[in-house]
């Protein structure tokens, strides 16, 4: 599945689903209800994981390689994303690529199982993570994640910075991270990488205001 989309963007108010590979490429906004990229069957994981100690040349590297060679590559799996303009996701799992050059926000409000890449080096993304399925890599200007109260369900490595950011404030939980766990690899141009732990009713509450407030967004602007 291809699309390309216009000035008037790329909207899926409710389910998204990409059964093996798909491509959609939009001038105006992108605004989906769900994706669902080839979680009937995920990729193996490869425990062989590259470690945290990626250098900048290396992550770099691995990223425009990851996001061109699948871009040219119509046999890789998950859903394919640009954009010239905003990216709101409300809730994203299974494989996903998105790339952009411009300097446009893009909000996953809920990211759970997922194998991602963001190569977008002049956006600010924000995300509330649940899970990753699989080693995941982004790249851009600013960025904040929110985790749930000891989250463990994975790494969240700062390149820029060289060392893993702590999530819990538990250390038996911290201690239950397997050696398994993917890799979240950050690489935040401004050096702005914000994890915020919150509760789950917070998290929830930030969501339903950015929600809002996109809407009322959306209706002014008609």
């Amino acid at each position: 599945m291809n699309c390309y989309a216009g000035e008037d963007g790329f909207i899926v108010n409710k389910r998204f689903g990409v059964a093996n590979s798909g491509r959609v490429d939009s001038v105006g906004k992108v605004r989906i209800g769900s994706v669902f990229a080839q979680m009937a069957h995920l990729p193996v994981v490869d425990h062989t994981h590259l470690g945290e100690d990626l250098s900048l040349e290396k992550f770099l590297s691995l990223v425009e390689y990851k996001t061109f060679h699948k871009c040219k590559d119509t046999t890789q799996s998950g859903l394919y994303l640009t954009s010239e303009s905003d990216i709101s996701i409300d809730n994203l799992q299974g494989v996903c690529t998105i790339h952009t050059n411009r300097d446009v926000k893009i909000n996953l409000r809920t990211v759970g199982s997922a194998k991602l890449v963001i190569n977008a080096p002049n956006a600010t993304v924000s995300m509330n993570l649940k899970s990753l399925h699989d080693e995941s890599f982004i790249h851009c200007k600013n960025l904040e994640i929110l985790v749930g109260e000891n989250f463990n369900a994975c790494k969240i490595y700062d390149i820029g910075q060289g060392k893993t950011i702590k999530t819990t404030v538990d250390d038996d939980t911290a201690k239950l991270v397997s050696k398994h766990a993917p890799t979240l690899h950050i690489l935040s141009e401004h050096n702005a990488l914000d994890v915020k732990v919150m509760s789950d009713f917070e998290i929830l509450r930030q969501q339903i205001m950015s929600k809002l407030d996109q809407k009322n967004k959306t209706a002014s602007s008609k």
